[in-house]
């Protein structure tokens, strides 16, 4: 399941891949044109079992960002479409106009667990 509605803005999910390989436990969804307009902006830091998924979302900005993070962008099914690996403050990524949404890491999450294109990602409400 791919979280998307608005309803569901602010609640908590557990990320794993298909074979139940946990990626992190404490990720939040930002559905609300507030809540994905703030994002991860003005947060000081992350920690290695947070994140947040950001949707809908085609493409990012880092403006405002104290703290690199690992962009993973998936489409409507959970399947990763690219991944940015230590995406510095103050940059972009490119257009992804596939993209159901971008799971935001804490930087190295994503090398870590071996994530790559293709991969496909299961989302468990907390």
């Amino acid at each position: 399941m791919i979280p998307e509605k608005s309803r569901n803005n602010g609640k908590f999910y557990t990320v794993t891949t298909t074979e139940n390989n946990r990626i992190c436990s404490n990720v939040k969804l930002a559905s609300s044109f507030r809540s994905r307009l703030k994002g991860l902006m003005f947060t000081k830091s992350i920690d290695k079992d947070e994140g947040l998924y950001i949707t809908p979302c085609t493409s990012i900005h880092m403006f405002f960002m104290k703290f690199s993070i690992d962009a993973v962008f998936l489409d409507s099914n959970g399947v990763i479409l690219e991944i940015y690996h230590d995406l510095k403050p103050w940059r972009l990524s490119r257009l992804h106009v596939a993209a159901h949404g971008v799971l935001e890491l804490h930087k190295g999450v994503a090398r870590e667990y071996g994530l790559e294109k293709n991969t496909k990602l299961e989302f468990y409400q907390n």
